[in-house]
């Protein structure tokens, strides 16, 4: 997951389609030539071929197309059919893998599925509630789960790091070691082989878990949260974009050409903000007008840091392209977002670029409002 914000940096012949119409739909149709997509939306249906790599994130997403490198998905439920030329890292609520995938196969999800018209070229890592393995695997297999169902080949060794139900169908075959931690006893079927060691291991406790997987969780987590941060602050962009373009043109414009006019506004605006709203507080009369401050700017404070990174994008394209206008659309706003989100992983740096972008639009935003020029 993390991948993605790494790989977005690196704008150039990337496909951005983003869903703001048709309910938030995508349809990327076959025949069209895609080198790069990054996509977002409601239902995202990508059935043409994709030169490089696919980022998409949304509530189904389906891979009928092949992809010439890698794929990183996020979804309610995603389902992937075309070949992969590279490793698939994904993460919903259901997945299913009839694909043929050169490199590796990550996981991460509620019910998982991989058909077994599906080949896995490298390891196959997964984490979810029920993995059912019928496809072959040519490298290692690592799974943790609920119920673990393995009914295909794997040419390397298999470790379940921690299961509820485990079976090994008529057809399952592992040519290496089978190593698993379950407290109950396994089901094998008529059929199934095991050519290595068959290892059993212990349930361990909470206090028994290794440090470095508690360290892999946590960073997990806080790479979906990042994807999931991105995604969303793409999504809301395009929601501004498309309905209040007029609007929201008019703010990056005057926040980048009013640049220090609106950061010094922005600021005093976020400084004295809290001491109105204490003053008037101590006021009868003057507690609904607070209320009702503190409702404003907080809404304004949302609307300027979310649309930081369109105002960045903006920027950036004018600086690095040479534009004699600061422009705004869709592309610039994936562009935007993905940038300034790595740009605040700098530390100390990062977050006061990130701040400096909030806070002329603030500024931008407050003149807009009492039309102050």
């Amino acid at each position: 997951m993390f991948s993605f914000l790494i790989t977005g940096a690196n704008a150039q012949a990337a496909d951005f389609r983003v869903g703001t119409t048709n309910n938030g739909s995508v349809n990327i149709k076959q025949g069209e030539v895609v080198k790069n997509l990054y996509s977002a939306g409601n239902i995202i249906s990508i059935d043409a071929d994709v030169e490089k790599g696919v980022h998409a994130a949304g509530n189904v997403i389906t891979i009928n197309g092949d992809v010439g490198h890698s794929a990183c998905v996020v979804g309610g439920t995603v389902i992937t059919k075309g070949n992969i030329g590279g490793s698939v890292h994904s993460a919903g609520g259901n997945i299913l893998i009839e694909s043929n995938i050169e490199d590796d196969l990550i996981l991460a999800g509620g019910n998982i599925s991989i058909s077994d018209q599906a080949i896995i070229g490298g390891d196959l890592i997964i984490g979810g509630g029920t993995i059912d393995l019928q496809g072959v695997v040519m490298g290692n297999v690592y799974l943790a789960g609920g119920v673990i169902t393995i009914n295909g080949e794997v040419g390397g060794n298999v470790k379940i790091q921690q299961v509820e139900e485990l079976k090994l169908g008529s057809n399952a075959l592992i040519n290496g070691n089978f190593e698993y931690a379950s407290r109950k006893i396994i089901e094998m079927e008529d059929g199934a082989t095991i050519l290595g060691e068959v290892i059993v291991n212990e349930i361990k406790g909470v206090k028994d878990i290794d440090k470095g997987v508690i360290a892999g969780i946590l960073f997990a987590i806080i790479s979906i949260g990042l994807l999931i941060k991105v995604i969303g602050l793409i999504i809301f962009g395009s929601l501004f974009i498309y309905f209040f373009r007029k609007f929201t043109e008019d703010m990056v414009k005057n926040s980048l050409s009013n640049f220090w006019k609106n950061l010094g506004t922005g600021f005093a605006f976020v400084i004295l903000t809290p001491f109105v709203v204490i003053l008037l507080f101590s006021t009868i009369i003057g507690i609904w007008v607070a209320t009702v401050l503190i409702i404003l700017f907080a809404l304004m404070t949302m609307i300027s840091g979310s649309l930081a990174g369109l105002t960045f994008g903006s920027w950036l394209n004018k600086v690095f392209k040479d534009e004699k206008k600061y422009i705004v659309d869709y592309k610039i706003l994936a562009i935007g977002v993905v940038s300034l989100t790595i740009v605040g992983l700098v530390p100390i740096i990062g977050w006061l670029v990130v701040l400096v972008f909030m806070l002329i639009n603030l500024g931008a935003l407050y003149q807009a409002i009492l039309k102050i020029k």
